[in-house]
């Protein structure tokens, strides 16, 4: 089912409800409208899309609204990133769905590129954050999603910048599918798309220079092997007297049950709740 909407939006934040419960509205305003969605041939090019036209904005009111407070506020007083993180990624993942509207695609967080926090997140204070498209691919987009922090004369300062690198999937085949192209105007999105375009080619160069396709070079090998020199009969208990910690000794290890509720739209788990998770563990 293209749109499968259900109420397991009711276990989220109020803002990731708010943005799922605006794409229900927006979906079904659609369909009562009585406007057939456009229909494409596979490989025909497809017509470009603006980043003004998928902008989506939203307030959250930490200085009024108290249970919205209570819900983000941790046990020092500060606001839980988590929960942040849950938020993030749902306007990131309605960004993009806006994005390739009509194509009858899913999308999926594929990547968190960067996030960039400016100054401590001040539960007494309401932020405004915004989301759009940077840059489009083939199948894949980056969404940039922005926060600010309202200052006491009423005016917003840059808070947080993060890209999510969001995937088009076909429904059907699961596999990746084709969405429309990015209409760039200006010289801001402009930069923004050479950017994007860039951290396309590094994502690239670190896949093909992974140890999974590559074995190490050779400077890798002698700083393997210096390691191994260094650390060779060295006990957990001469570890401890040379300030140095064994690497198994960093493993860690957890298993994690989803529940219904942990669901997106798209009847699958909500990566913002695996970003959550794994940011809190």
């Amino acid at each position: 089912m293209e749109h499968a909407y259900f109420p397991a939006h009711i276990h989220r934040t109020r803002i990731t409800t708010r943005l799922w419960e605006q794409r229900k509205r927006d979906a079904v305003a659609k369909q009562l409208s009585g406007v057939s969605a456009p229909k494409y041939k596979p490989g025909q090019e497809l017509p470009k899309r603006s980043s003004r036209e998928t902008f989506t904005e939203i307030i959250m009111p930490f200085s009024s609204d108290d249970d919205m407070r209570e819900q983000y506020i941790g046990p020092f007083g500060q606001i839980r990133v988590g929960r942040l993180l849950e938020d993030l990624d749902a306007m990131a993942g309605v960004v993009a769905s806006k994005h390739a509207e009509d194509l009858g695609v899913g999308v999926v967080t594929a990547s968190v590129d960067r996030i960039r926090l400016l100054y401590a997140l001040d539960p007494r204070r309401d932020i405004k954050m915004q989301g759009y498209v940077t840059w489009v691919g083939r199948s894949s987009m980056e969404i940039q999603v922005d926060l600010f922090r309202r200052l006491d004369d009423g005016t917003w300062e840059p808070l947080l910048t993060s890209y999510f690198t969001m995937v088009a999937r076909d429904f059907k085949t699961g596999r990746a599918a084709a969405v429309y192209a990015l209409d760039v105007q200006g010289d801001e999105e402009t930069a923004k798309f050479a950017l994007g375009e860039r951290s396309r080619l590094r994502r690239l160069a670190d896949k093909e220079a992974s140890l999974l396709e590559q074995p190490p070079t050779a400077e890798e090998r002698f700083v393997i092997h210096d390691l191994f020199k260094a650390m060779n009969g060295l006990s957990p208990s001469s570890c401890d007297q040379n300030r140095c910690i064994q690497m198994a000794a960093t493993r860690r290890e957890s298993v994690l049950l989803f529940q219904p509720s942990d669901r997106n739209p798209h009847n699958t788990v909500f990566g913002g709740y695996l970003m959550h998770k794994g940011y809190d563990r």
